[in-house]
């Protein structure tokens, strides 16, 4: 048996977007709470982004997707976030957010408000970091820690899901982080902050998708093959600029941030099965959420294995392809806050056809993969 693999390739973004109203001062009585009209505040909302067709270069979008259900949820109640200020001269730690106040409107609309200290009210320049749903934060030194610190500390790493399932009662969280920086900010006693800018979140862990869309797939096993078991909350860099175009191919950097900078020495020995989603399409999914992946070498490649019962398994590839055949060396890093879906068809001569939507970072031709049993 001869199964066919369809490989298009477009950018998809899973981003969050950190959205900020309009630069201004309201009274604190706008915010109904008058015991604080002695201090400065500042708030934040944020929500998701909307909708984005998904399709390769020419479908009319720009590669974004939105994520569903807890891959947009920050743990609010429990005020699982921190907002920082730095000075962009030093990139030195200023001070954190007091007092905040976290609000949620639906599933996919937030609501930071909090007391200003008053080492920021003297600055007029800020940077802001947001971080969310991490396994636990430092506690930073005003003057003395570094924007660096917080993003190359080992408390602003995560382990891989125990199972492929966000579920924030079992403590599964998707980790964020976001960076802005503003000018001509200022804070007044007894009004609230707003900037005028939106920060957005990235999300630290990669997705899998596998999708078949054929009949009678009940003894199906998917599993992802080599992977790491931690990962960092934030990419390496820290300037606003670097990431937040709204345009694919001029967004995010193309630099992996790896725990201890490599591949655990045992990465290539990691199995792990998929999470099984049935959501009522008649469509059968697999997802998995990774930590990032250095895939650059035949000697460390992960890849995918789709096993229909007892039928040695179908081996899927991060990788380029020619001419039907995998190109040497080719192998696609597994980057952050991306998608990376994979679409079975079961085609009348016993062909599956899988279409493969990966990250691309440059434009790469449509080519048919044939892999034999």
């Amino acid at each position: 048996m001869k199964a066919s693999f369809y490989h298009i390739v477009y950018g998809v973004s899973v981003g969050i977007l950190l959205a900020l109203a309009a630069c201004n001062q309201d009274s604190i009585r706008d915010i109904h709470d008058n015991s604080r009209e002695s201090e400065a505040m500042f708030a934040i909302s944020f929500k998701m982004p909307e909708t984005r067709e998904s399709g390769d270069g020419g479908s009319g979008g720009n590669g974004y997707e939105e994520g569903i259900g807890y891959e947009n949820y920050i743990e609010m109640i429990d005020n699982n976030y921190r907002i920082y200020f730095f000075d962009p001269g030093s990139n030195k730690f200023i001070a954190e957010l007091h007092q905040t106040t976290g609000t949620s409107f639906g599933t996919s609309e937030y609501r930071i408000t909090g007391t200003v200290p008053e080492e920021v009210c003297r600055h007029n320049r800020l940077s802001v970091m947001v971080v969310a749903n991490w396994m636990r934060y430092g506690n930073l030194i005003p003057g003395h820690n570094h924007i660096d610190d917080v993003i190359n500390a080992e408390w602003a790493q995560f382990d891989i899901l125990d199972k492929f399932e966000l579920d924030p009662a079992r403590g599964r969280l998707m980790p964020f982080y976001g960076f802005g920086t503003y000018d001509n900010v200022t804070f007044r006693k007894g009004e609230v902050t707003r900037l005028d800018e939106p920060v957005a979140l990235l999300r630290a862990m990669a997705k899998v998708e596998v999708v078949l869309d054929m009949p009678a797939v009940d003894d199906v096993k998917v599993e992802i093959c080599g992977y790491n078991a931690k990962g960092c909350c934030t990419p390496v860099f820290s300037e606003h600029d670097n990431y937040d175009h709204r345009n694919w191919d001029e967004d995010y950097t193309r630099e992996l941030h790896l725990a201890g900078g490599k591949n655990d020495s045992d990465a290539t020995s990691n199995r792990k099965e998929l999470q099984r989603i049935d959501d009522g399409t008649g469509k059968p999914k697999w997802i998995a959420y990774l930590p990032e992946y250095c895939n650059s070498h035949n000697t460390n490649a992960a890849y995918i294995e789709v096993r229909f019962g007892s039928n040695p398994p179908y081996r899927i590839d991060f990788a380029e392809y020619e001419n039907g055949r995998k190109l040497e060396d080719s192998q696609m890093n597994i980057y952050r806050n991306n998608l990376y879906r994979y679409t079975g068809i079961l085609k009348d001569n016993a062909v599956i056809v899988f279409s493969v939507t990966v990250d691309p970072f440059e434009v790469l031709p449509d080519e048919d993969v044939e892999l034999n049993e």
